[in-house]
């Protein structure tokens, strides 16, 4: 059995050749494309390691071209590292002992007990390199752990860390674009209001998936909500599995194949139709679990036809109070979803209540003990009366004695995040034209369909283009916008406000490669927590 690297980096693997030396394992090296895993290679056919490495090598790639067995390492106790002296190649390698395979070492970095070891060696390496460098490379291979304990495929793995370009010796990380950037201390503003809110008026707050379900962020945004909400089967179960808390289950139409997982996943599950709830009301009955029915007040805030729930033969809830009423025995609770970007709280307290003209003496029915008001309401944007809207909240709550649930989505992650795009060319056609390596059909769909442009701050300057996808359709433009100085090949560009309706709605149309997903996170680290590649491509296909 071949030994596993220094930094627990190359993968414990079965030599085919009887060498005992360790194998190659990342499948990417940056100038080295020959050697792979597949290969088997031993390590030590590698050129040594003090020929100098290209300027964007990846953290893995970096660290197993020092990797060899020239200057073995000890591990005398979970804190300590000593090396032998260095052999005649005069090099700076590492590798571990046999007796420390790959899962050990990742085993010893999630517990903490290797996690400072691995600094001190990545510092040993890059004496030059800031701390902050030193830490977010720490948490990187403590990600490759993560990965590495929990079954993912090495090759997998390596692919990942690819996507990982950064010299130690920088002061920024570098990650290949496009790329999705959620900042969790501006989504932390978010959830610091939602809080507010909760407290203000009583309401819980749940996490509408259908806008953002990127679970990577869920530990911190748990924290300050309640639970989720779902639109299928799928947002059942990652809510369920990955967020917490309570787990409302709803869906325009659920499948007789799926209602017993959806059942087994939910707390509370709202059928949309009167049809739906006598076709399935018996099966959730049996676990004893509430049941709800979406309610189509006919008034509804959104500025467009496509997304508005109460357009003319809506589908989306029952709208006749008469045949609510005959089945209110089997609810115990009643969604209202009517709001659409609804900046403005004169204009939700309005149709409130026209929900309460019109629906009142149900709410007020024995056994109705929750009411969901959905989500659609922008309270998080800047200078909504958020106070106000706690009262009617805690009012409306009071005076028909329900528990009251907001469903926030787009309020709940506004601003938090950019698509980070890199320019891949320049053209004139009547104006200038940048090309990015993104595309809004494929990354960020709603621009298309709502006809919008992007949004690039500060958007001021002299220079003006027309930035643009790189997909075949004539029609795939973020927008005009102005910049300080002549764009460039290369140029670095952030498109704002890039997390609602984008991730949950990425596609490959054109095969172009799907953006990353980088989570800046509290401490000021930055991990890449998903990327995509041609396997994905592929396996989206028949």
């Amino acid at each position: 059995m071949a030994h596993a690297g220094g930094l627990g980096l190359l993968h414990t693997i079965r030599p085919q050749s009887g060498w005992s030396q360790p194998l190659l394992s990342t499948s990417r090296l940056a100038h080295h494309h020959d050697f792979c895993l597949d290969s088997n290679l031993p390590l030590g056919a590698l050129p040594h390691a003090h020929q100098p490495c290209h300027s964007r090598v990846s953290c893995i790639s970096r660290v197993n071209h020092l990797v060899t067995h020239s200057w073995p390492l000890h591990w005398k106790a979970p804190h300590r590292l000593r090396a032998t002296a260095p052999s005649r190649h005069n090099t700076r390698t590492l590798t571990s002992s046999a007796s420390t395979p790959l899962f050990l070492y990742c085993k010893g970095v999630i517990s903490a007990s290797l996690l400072e070891a691995t600094k001190a060696i990545l510092a040993f390496f890059y004496p030059r390199a800031t701390q902050e460098k030193l830490a977010r490379t720490q948490q990187r291979i403590k990600f490759y752990c993560r990965g590495i304990l929990s079954g993912t495929p090495i090759a997998q793995l390596h692919d990942t860390y690819y996507f990982w370009s950064f010299d130690l010796s920088t002061t920024a990380t570098v990650f290949q674009t496009p790329y999705y950037r959620i900042d969790e201390s501006k989504l932390l503003i978010n959830m610091q209001r939602i809080a507010r809110l909760r407290e203000l008026s009583g309401a819980k707050a749940l996490l509408a998936l259908k806008c953002f379900s990127t679970w990577s962020v869920f530990p911190l945004m748990c924290q300050y909500m309640d639970g989720s909400t779902s639109s299928s089967l799928h947002e059942v179960k990652l809510g369920f599995q990955k967020f917490g808390g309570e787990t409302h289950a709803y869906s325009v139409a659920f499948a007789a194949h799926e209602i017993d997982e959806v059942l087994a996943n939910s707390d509370k599950v709202i059928f949309n139709s009167l049809g739906q709830l006598a076709r399935f009301g018996t099966a959730a009955h049996a676990t004893h679990k509430p049941v709800g029915l979406r309610v189509n007040p006919g008034t509804s805030n959104s500025p467009y036809l496509l997304a508005d729930p109460a357009r003319p033969h809506s589908r989306l809830g029952e709208a006749d109070p008469d045949k609510i009423a005959a089945v209110i025995d089997q609810l115990s609770g009643f969604m209202f979803h009517n709001n659409c970007e609804n900046r403005s709280f004169e204009s939700f307290d309005h149709m409130l209540g026209q929900i309460e003209a019109r629906f009142g003496h149900l709410l007020q029915s024995e056994g109705i003990a929750w009411v969901s008001l959905g989500g659609g309401i922008h309270f998080c944007d800047e200078g909504y009366p958020l106070e106000q809207l706690a009262a009617r909240l805690r009012a409306f709550a009071d005076q028909y004695q329900v528990q009251v649930y907001l469903e926030p989505g787009e309020a709940s992650i506004t601003n938090s995040a950019t698509l980070e795009v890199s320019v891949l060319d320049i053209n004139v056609n009547g104006k200038q034209l940048a090309i990015v390596d993104s595309s809004t059909e494929a990354h960020m769909l709603d621009l298309l369909i709502y006809n919008l442009p992007a949004r690039i701050e500060p958007n001021t300057g002299e220079h003006a283009y027309l930035v643009c996808g790189k997909t075949c359709l004539a029609g795939d433009i973020f927008g005009e916008f102005r910049f300080e100085a002549p764009l460039q090949v290369g140029d670095r560009i952030s498109i704002q406000d890039a997390a609602g309706y984008t991730m949950v709605k990425k596609n490959w149309f054109n095969g172009v490669g799907m953006p990353s997903i980088v989570v800046a996170r509290l401490d000021g680290t930055e991990e890449l927590v998903q990327s995509f590649g041609f396997d994905d491509y592929v396996n989206s296909l028949s």
